[in-house]
């Protein structure tokens, strides 16, 4: 089963162009020294570990294969441990039918296939969460230790991995509380707390404090992904309370399953799970309370709903809730054992029917991800054919920040760019003497509403002089901008946009040519 996960995840990571942040991770990831890398990824709003990783993971090669590769093992392994942890505290049953939907449901796939945190922080936080059951059964302070380690590293993953630390301490607490355990276990329990709140303070202070600066749009944490996730936080002035709490909570299992029936039935089946497990006594297989199991998986909601209503974490829909997978599959483990009687290969076969109409009939696209279809590499590979054989070295290049962060992946031929940023809101940088400007961090893709302002204030920054010819190409999360142009405004009447698929568009424009008269 861990050979088909393995080969789902490779066949997912293959065949598709790097998304925007993607090929931000590499490019941060891509210095000449180990400490420059560290050093830029503090500009980001992700912890470091992967992109230490990545900096040593170049030597094996950067295609998008090679370096999609790490999440495949990574998400890989995580199937493996999760399968373990699941059946140390409910039992082989529950634990087999765990292990089919971490190995092929949509979500665990796609985020397994990526180059970003998730598969990295999924293994390594079902570790902590494994080692800590070895380290209370087996009365062993070297599997706690080792428990807290893989927090730690977690933690270094992914800053949900914080949410995540807080529910597995309170579940570990209310074990140490109601059972005995001895001395050491209880010890180096305690110690590998006081490591994890040294971890996240060293991570406020060098990080995430002084995010503000790198996105002024969110000068506190509260809220701070408004800009781009606002529909995933709690707005007293916009969203009923009892609203928001049912239907992001509902489409965190939508994600999950990735299918909107399904995902709605497991919500349920989740809720029904939790129910039986506060009102039974201990599991006869494993010796737990499964009282306390069923705080554990309720906590996680709680915990994860209570941040999106304090504005601190995203909550809903979106990959930035992946740390409830584990929770929510465990869940809907258990339910699918007890209808199958405890009978393994019932309930297998009954979990593979599932998995396979999620597959089959996937329904729902994360808010603002790119489908496979919309991002094939071969579209990718003939926008550059084109860009070297029909735009001459003499032309600009305009591009948002999201679009040249691809160009410097794609067009550069994967090498360490040394990038301008001496002009105030703007990036340049040279691949092969092709001269590329891009939109600084803050900059957001491009809209027919707000491009002439971004053309305007890049023609005045860089004092272009009229008849320049310059190519605008956008290739992030949108590539209709020249066809947008043309139907919104008739000065763009005459340009001639070319697409490379959805998502990939380009057209060309003249300096001084008529704009439009609000800018």
């Amino acid at each position: 089963m861990l050979t088909l996960a393995f080969l789902c995840r490779l066949w997912a990571s293959g065949g598709t162009f790097l998304n925007p942040d993607e090929a931000l991770h590499f490019e941060i990831a891509n210095r000449t020294s180990l400490l420059l890398a560290y050093h830029a990824s503090l500009t980001i709003a992700h912890p470091p570990l992967l992109v230490v990783v990545l900096y040593f993971w170049r030597a094996l090669g950067t295609s998008e294969l090679m370096l999609r590769l790490l999440s495949v093992i990574a998400g890989t392994i995580f199937c493996w441990v999760f399968w373990k942890w699941l059946t140390s505290i409910f039992g082989r049953s529950v634990g087999w039918i765990g292990l089919v939907l971490a190995c092929f449901l949509p979500s665990t796939i796609e985020l397994s296939a990526e180059v970003r945190q998730y598969a990295l922080f999924l293994l390594f936080s079902t570790s902590a969460a494994y080692l800590a059951e070895r380290a209370f059964a087996e009365d062993s302070s070297s599997a706690m230790l080792l428990s807290s380690l893989c927090l730690y590293l977690a933690m270094l993953s992914h800053y949900s991995a914080f949410l995540f630390a807080a529910i597995l301490g309170v579940y570990c607490i209310l074990r140490i509380a109601t059972r005995h355990f001895s001395a050491k276990v209880v010890a180096g329990w305690a110690i590998g707390q006081m490591g994890a709140v040294a971890l996240a303070l060293f991570l406020y202070r060098t990080q995430l404090s002084t995010l503000g600066r790198n996105f002024p749009g969110s000068p506190t944490l509260r809220n701070f992904g408004d800009w781009f996730l606002k529909d995933f936080y709690y707005h007293p002035g916009r969203h009923n309370l009892a609203s928001f709490i049912y239907h992001k909570s509902f489409g965190v299992f939508r994600f999950i399953f990735g299918q909107r029936t399904i995902g709605g039935a497991a919500a349920v089946g989740f809720l029904a799970a939790v129910i039986m497990l506060l009102r039974a006594k201990q599991n006869s297989e494993t010796g737990i309370a499964l009282r306390q199991l069923g705080i554990f998986l309720l906590l996680a909601f709680v915990l994860g709903c209570s941040a999106g209503i304090a504005g601190v974490y995203p909550y809903g829909r979106t990959r930035h809730s992946a740390f409830l997978i584990v929770f929510g599959i465990a869940g809907v483990s258990f339910l699918l054992a007890r209808l199958a009687s405890g009978r393994i290969g019932r309930g297998v076969a009954l979990t593979v029917l599932v998995v396979a109409a999620c597959q089959t009939f996937a329904t729902l696209q994360e808010p603002d991800m790119l489908p496979r279809s919309g991002q094939q590499r071969s579209q990718m590979a003939q926008a550059m054919n084109f860009i070297h054989q029909q735009i001459p070295p003499t032309d600009l290049i305009f591009v948002p920040f999201a679009t040249g962060l691809q160009m410097e992946y794609y067009l550069c031929d994967h090498k360490m760019v040394e990038i301008d940023q001496s002009v105030p809101g703007f990036r340049s940088f040279d691949c092969g003497g092709q001269q590329v400007i891009s939109t600084d961090m803050h900059g957001r893709d491009f809209s027919a509403a707000d491009f002439p302002g971004f053309w305007a204030e890049m023609v005045k920054a860089y004092d272009l002089p009229p008849g320049n010819t310059v190519w605008v190409i956008q290739a992030g999360w949108s590539g209709s901008l020249g066809d947008d142009l043309k139907r919104k405004f008739q000065e763009f009447a005459a340009i001639k946009p070319r697409s490379f698929g959805p998502h990939i568009g380009l057209f060309k424009i003249t300096v001084g040519q008529a704009m439009p008269g609000a800018f």
